[in-house]
């Protein structure tokens, strides 16, 4: 079992490694000539200083950088080439300047156009700062000035500069209160600059360029079948030592799946609570020295509610098929086990250990999945100090995608 996992994991990391997603998009270069390309889409949490592409989809890759590329757009993004004056201020509190002004310096960098109009706004990420900037009738960009600082060594004060800057350049009949209201963030921005943008074009449609629609969070539908076989051992009573034979049952879930928000969407956060059962009985022979043998009825019966948590990765392999791994602890939410042997003890459980499981899958137009998975051992009587048990289950999950 441990070999054949490895060898799934491995054939998947494989699959990552060698394919390169690469999506309809365009250059500009620095003599202003525009090519249609494919580019690497790597879902960029900071922006990039440098990208790669091709000509044609089966090309050889190429390099662009700040130096070769004025501008280029994917999925509606546009990222333009811009020499800016920007401060870059820490924002983690050990590190704060204890100076409210900003901290200039001259940088050639990508800028995120994320409205276009007589208006622009972009947007800047570097690791653990975010910066927005603005530019009027095309003009340079500039940047939008918000700074947290320190001050009487423990106190964090704002510099909300930005707000002055909306009230005297991107205002458009916005109240005091209105001007107070915005934050340094996306949204709050993005509505300043559109209804500005609309005052001064009555037939401005709203030129923001979107982000492809995700959903962040996917409730999906999960019933399935258990192969599982069951195992009962005791450390003084070696009688009731028995294997039981592997039996096919029904299992249930309900899956929430949580998009992390990078790498395209591909690491997920699951939780899955299923219900699931297990049934067997058997005949065993127990010989006697000095009488003929006895023969005797046992029986193992199980049924529970399990919650796995884990984490789930996605390999696109077009635009409607995905492959994926993931990778879960099990905790047991409620579960009853009673094993029943005839001339015996009866042992009877309410609680069941965790284990963790394993699964690949795949998944048609984010609607219909299939996953095998695989679970470690459980024990099914923890709380019997004279006897483990192990539930070793493998499952078949099919899936439908409500949302």
């Amino acid at each position: 079992m441990k070999k054949l996992i490895l060898l799934i994991f491995l054939s998947i990391s494989g699959i990552h490694y060698s394919q390169t997603k690469f999506e309809s998009g365009y250059i500009i270069d620095n003599t202003g000539k525009k090519y249609q390309v494919y580019i690497k889409n790597s879902d960029w949490m900071d922006n990039p200083k440098e990208i790669d592409y091709k000509i044609t989809e089966t090309g050889e890759i190429l390099k662009g950088n700040l130096a070769s590329i004025r501008e280029f757009g994917i999925k509606e993004n546009i990222y333009v080439n811009k020499t800016v004056e920007i401060d870059k201020s820490s924002e983690k509190f050990d590190f704060l300047s204890e100076t409210e002004k900003p901290v200039f310096k001259s940088e050639t960098l990508f800028l995120n156009k994320i409205v276009n109009g007589k208006a622009s706004l972009y947007y800047y990420k570097e690791k653990n700062i975010t910066r927005y900037f603005y530019s009027i009738d095309d003009s340079n960009p500039e940047q939008l000035i918000y700074k947290a600082y320190k001050y009487n060594n423990s106190s964090i004060g704002y510099n909300n500069e930005f707000k002055n800057q909306i009230k005297d350049k991107i205002n458009c009949n916005l109240t005091n209160s209105e001007i107070n209201s915005i934050k340094y963030e996306n949204k709050s921005l993005e509505r300043v600059f559109l209804k500005f943008n609309q005052c001064n074009d009555g037939s401005y449609e709203g030129k923001k360029n979107k982000n492809v629609k995700r959903d962040w969070i996917n409730l999906s539908i999960r019933p399935g079948i258990n192969q599982s076989k069951f195992s009962l051992s005791s450390s003084n009573r070696s009688d009731m030592n028995d294997n039981f034979d592997s039996n096919i049952s029904f299992r249930m879930g309900v899956e929430l799946e949580f998009v992390l928000p990078y790498n395209n969407g591909r690491w997920r956060i699951i939780a899955e609570p299923n219900f699931s059962s297990y049934k067997s009985e058997k005949i065993t022979e127990s010989p006697r020295i000095f009488a003929p043998s006895v023969f005797e009825k046992r029986t193992v019966n199980y049924s529970g509610i399990q919650l796995p948590i884990g984490l789930r990765y996605y390999v696109p392999i077009n635009n409607s098929s995905q492959l994926f791994t993931n990778i879960s602890y099990t905790i047991p939410i409620s579960g009853k086990t009673d094993v029943n042997y005839e001339f015996n003890t009866d042992l009877y459980s309410n609680r069941t250990g965790q284990k963790f499981e394993f699964g690949i899958g795949y998944k048609y137009i984010d609607k219909f999945s299939s996953e095998i998975r695989f679970q470690s051992n459980q024990d099914l009587v923890p709380r019997e100090a004279d006897f483990s048990s192990k539930l070793q289950s493998f499952s078949l999950i099919l899936g439908y995608t409500l949302f």
